[in-house]
């Protein structure tokens, strides 16, 4: 049993190379993608393995079958974000955090292209029972780790409204033409930065 702040971590198994990484990643898949941060709390983490649990079930998530899904947690230290802040901060508006955060990253994988529409509308349930749980327990945060993200979330827009101006002015002085934000396919666009409700004010 490891420890980390007053959480309890049970580790299950190592992750190594070959059959493992091939089980977490699957070749030749589409992926759905879904993040969420909330702050070091037990009762929430045991709820998204829950409800993870549940979805597996209603999915019928089998690797035989083409479909597998992950449930992973990432801890994000209050040392990190002194240290962020020590060295002058960053875009991502986490150098102001008190307390020690989880980066929840849920993921599921398949073969079939007609299945997207079912796993998007669980991946959406699924995160948003997390959220709504998190509220509820006052562990709730609004940063969205952008590699982590579907476009469904909003990561530029959970930086701040301060970061988020940063951010823009650098693009005018060096994309003035925003070749990027125009020509460039997908990914995550500062001109759709404001549009959702994560946006948070100042980065708090």
């Amino acid at each position: 049993m490891a420890r980390w702040g007053k959480t309890k971590v049970k580790i299950v198994y190592h992750i190594g190379d070959g059959e493992d990484i091939e089980m977490l990643l699957p070749q030749d898949s589409y992926n759905a993608w879904r993040t969420l941060p909330f702050k070091n709390n037990g009762d929430v983490m045991a709820h998204a393995v829950e409800t993870y649990l549940n979805m597996m079930k209603e999915l019928g998530a089998k690797p035989s079958l083409g479909l597998t899904a992950q449930c992973v947690f990432q801890g994000l230290s209050v040392e990190q974000f002194r240290q962020a802040a020590a060295s002058g901060g960053n875009v991502l508006g986490l150098e102001d955090r008190s307390e020690n955060l989880v980066l929840f990253l849920s993921m599921v994988a398949y073969k079939d292209p007609k299945l997207k529409k079912l796993v998007n509308a669980k991946m959406t349930t699924w995160v948003d029972t997390i959220k709504t749980f998190s509220v509820e327990n006052g562990a709730d945060n609004e940063y969205l780790f952008l590699n982590y993200a579907d476009l469904s979330q909003n990561p530029l827009g959970s930086y701040g409204e301060k970061n988020l101006a940063f951010i823009e002015e650098v693009a005018v002085k060096y994309d003035p033409n925003e070749a990027f934000q125009r020509t460039v396919p997908g990914g995550f666009k500062l001109s759709n930065a404001r549009t959702t409700a994560c946006l948070k004010v100042d980065g708090r």
